[in-house]
């Protein structure tokens, strides 16, 4: 019984923000119904989570993006799962922040995870290399970050630094 009584002001919901899509071409949202008593609940259904990261087209490649389609890099001096980027750094380089990565195709799951940085923050890793971006970069696919000071690199679907 109290399921029923959300699912009223949920489908309203749902309604209300089909509503406001605008005139572009969006996914159709589909009316919720009742689910037969054999199925699980859709609460129940397995979502995707973490940060998207995906493999991006730029003058260098095809190399990591973040869900923005901003490339990512990593930093030479990190080392064993640490972020050597505080202060200063952080200011140029935004840590690509999340406990985990929703990889695009083209990528493996099982090469990415989280580290803890020392302010209790969690940041993306990819094969163990905390990743970030770059101030610099102003559109997606642009690699301005590139070799900065010897020490900032894009990296391959495979892992490899592309120098």
């Amino acid at each position: 019984m109290p399921t029923r009584f959300l699912a009223v002001p949920l489908l309203g919901a749902a309604m209300l923000v089909a509503a406001c899509g605008g005139g572009a071409a969006s996914p159709s949202v589909a009316p919720a119904t009742a689910a037969p008593a054999t199925e699980a609940p859709a609460s129940e259904a397995p979502a995707a989570t973490g940060t998207a990261v995906a493999l991006g087209d730029t003058s260098l490649g095809a190399v990591l993006v973040d869900g923005k389609g901003m490339t990512l890099y990593m930093f030479t001096a990190d080392a064993d799962g640490v972020s050597a980027c505080s202060g200063d750094c952080l200011a140029s380089w935004p840590v690509l922040a999340g406990e985990g990565a929703t990889p695009g195709e083209g990528l493996d799951a099982a090469d990415f995870g989280s580290i803890t940085r020392d302010d209790g923050t969690s940041q993306v890793t990819f094969f163990d290399m905390p990743l970030y971006t770059f101030v610099g970069d102003k559109a997606a696919g642009d690699v301005t970050g590139q070799g900065v000071g010897d020490k900032w690199y894009v990296l391959r679907a495979d892992g490899t630094v592309i120098k």
